[in-house]
């Protein structure tokens, strides 16, 4: 604060309202500029080589006017953050600073004074002068006290006076190079036309500028290559209704999503979620539930992802892996002696990251629904990076929290998913195999021993040890699941068919049996995907679920290095018309497809593995 300072909030918040107005005036305005230059760029009616080259033009003033709408949004959200700061006081600067000043001087003087009466009462020759000269420094000492409360109030409005500057101070900011650049596009757009005809520039300066701006109103690149985020500017922009967000905050967005640590990725994914209640739980509920042992009594609040959000922050991010997965298959082919340079090593590294994140937004998105705390600003969630590179969502559900001897159910109970490291190729079906018999063992128990040939388990009730040959158990499991196709996987996981036959044979019920057979028959799909997935290249991210409704393992996969290549290999060798997203999305069917190849003509096998090899 300085003399000249000035705060008068009342006519600040007027203000802000008249600008707010105009901006929004400003918008609509724009918004029916976009939504008539889209209608005429739709009209398929209209083809000419003229009404092709106006299409340039009209993309980029649609281009310059989303940038302007977009600067205005900022603004706006400014101006409101403006409003709520000024608080209701007016204030003066020359007046509070000469007052404080005023204050300090009355304090001084008040102090020598009481001083000068002490030193008087200290030498007083009568008691009735001593009193009175005491009593008059004690006056002076409590006038001093008033002076110095006097001063902290009025430091207390110049504090006040510099919060408010301090915490406004970089409104209005962070869209300023995007309106140059906007209004140099605009510029650009007027003075681009030669002999009549409108002439693109796509390496124009203003394209580069904008496309900048809208990067760095979000995130900082440090010396050392780190980012930061602005996460006043992100909370803008994934504050604004999906469809209000452009193509190019969603890119930037994608970017920074894909470059923070992974202790702000919470963060991130909570901006993408809107609050859809609070729960009070009624208090005759806490009471009758107090001592029975059940505590789902908690209040708690409840926030749902914004699917529109997600799905476009997907979108960017599915273009980014698919553009690494480019640069990595063009240096493969140019790669003729097969040695991995640093800069090869990195960008492989970047695109399993890109993978593994593109993988934790679509299972965010599966969760769907996330509590926290009552009346919380978010809600519960937890990001954390293991030591094996795998990533650990926890977040609450209305769950079992107690122990077996004693379950009690919350309304923050806890539940984690946990996404591995990027998988490629040959480490998918071993990682595969691994986890398989983990969940294997977690769901039936009492495994001992595993081996190629044999497998036992130990029946926990008699204390018997069960063994049988894995090449029957086979068989024998796929006569109980009826799925032939499972036949092939049995060997891969040799305690598969001794648990899953002993658990259907010693059910108690056909409720259990069918639930053991369930179970059997999705971990063995996934095991046989995973096959398909090894030999065809693919990435993969293995996602452990132990939440309220599934605790098994699912596999996210997208393409890989050498899919393509494998694939053309393959329908060459086997006359079939494989595709990515079949093998992708589809990979027990092309598992069946091959099976039964390999049923009609036995040496589709040798073709079909020299084709998976590259021979």
């Amino acid at each position: 604060m300085n003399e000249n300072s000035y705060l008068n909030p009342t006519k600040i918040k007027e203000e802000c309202d008249s600008a707010i107005q105009k901006l929004e005036n400003d918008n609509e305005a724009i918004r029916v500029a976009e939504n008539s230059l889209n209608t005429f760029l739709n009209d398929s009616e209209i083809k000419s080589e003229a009404f092709d080259a106006l299409k340039f033009q009209m993309s980029d003033y649609i281009t310059v006017l989303q940038a302007m709408r977009t600067a205005n949004n900022s603004d706006i959200a400014d101006f409101t953050i403006l409003k709520s700061s000024v608080g209701d006081e007016v204030l003066i600067g020359g007046n509070i600073l000469k007052q404080k000043a005023a204050a300090l001087r009355q304090k001084a003087a008040d102090e020598e004074t009481a001083q000068e009466y002490e030193r008087e009462a200290n030498k007083a020759f009568w008691p009735w002068e001593s009193r009175y000269y005491s009593w008059k420094a004690n006056q002076y000492w409590n006038m001093a006290e008033i002076d110095q409360r006097l001063y902290l109030m009025w430091q207390a409005k110049e504090d006040r006076y510099d919060e408010i500057e301090g915490t406004t101070s970089g409104l209005f900011l962070a869209v300023a190079t995007m309106r140059a650049a906007a209004e140099t596009g605009l510029c650009a757009i007027d003075n681009a036309f030669q002999n009549g005809a409108y002439v693109s520039d796509p390496n124009a300066a203003w394209r580069t500028e904008l496309a900048k701006s809208y990067i760095e109103r979000i995130l900082t690149v440090n010396a050392d290559g780190t980012i930061t985020a602005n996460w006043d500017e992100v909370e803008k922009v994934l504050s604004k209704p999906a469809e209000e967000i452009t193509q190019e905050e969603y890119e930037a967005l994608a970017l920074l999503y894909l470059n923070i640590d992974e202790t702000e990725l919470s963060h991130f994914l909570e901006l993408c979620m809107d609050r859809t209640s609070d729960v009070d739980v009624p208090w005759y509920n806490e009471m009758i539930q107090m001592g029975t042992g059940f505590s789902g009594g908690e209040d708690f609040s409840e926030w749902t992802v914004n699917t529109e959000k997600l799905d476009k922050l997907i979108e960017q991010v599915s273009i980014a892996s698919d553009g690494t997965l480019a640069m990595l298959r063009v240096i493969d082919s140019e790669n003729e002696n097969g040695n991995e340079n640093e800069q090869y090593k990195r960008l492989r590294e970047q695109r399993n990251i890109i993978v593994q994140r593109m993988t934790l937004l679509e299972v965010t998105g599966e969760v769907g629904t996330f509590r926290g705390e009552y009346q919380a600003e978010h809600p519960t969630i937890k990001i954390k990076k293991n030591e094996d590179e795998s990533l650990t969502m926890s977040f609450c559900q209305f769950r079992n929290i107690g122990s077996e001897v004693s379950p009690t159910m919350s309304n923050l109970g806890e539940s984690t998913i946990n996404i591995s490291r990027t998988k490629n190729g040959e480490n998918i079906d071993r990682d595969a195999l691994k986890d398989t018999e983990l969940s294997f063992a977690g769901y039936f128990a009492g495994v001992s021993l595993v081996d190629e040939t044999w497998s036992f388990m130990i029946d926990e009730t008699s204390g018997e040890m069960i063994s049988m040959g894995s090449e029957y158990l086979g068989t024998y499991l796929v006569e109980k699941t009826g799925k032939e196709a499972l036949e092939n996987v049995i060997g891969y996981v040799p305690i598969a068919g001794d648990i899953a036959g002993f658990a259907i044979d010693m059910a108690e019920s056909r409720a259990e049996a069918d639930a053991a057979q369930k179970f059997i028959t999705g971990q063995l799909d996934t095991l046989e995907s995973a096959m398909i997935y090894r030999a065809f290249d693919c990435s993969v991210n293995f996602v452990a679920y132990d939440t309220v409704d599934n605790e098994q393992l699912a596999l996210y996969t997208q393409s890989g290095r050498k899919t393509a290549d494998i694939i053309n290999s393959v329908n060459d060798a086997l006359g079939t018309e494989i595709t990515e997203a079949d093998v992708v999305t589809k990979p027990n069917e092309i598992s069946n497809l091959i099976d039964q190849l390999i049923a009609e003509n036995p040496e589709n096998a040798d073709r079909y593995n020299d084709a998976i090899k590259g021979d």
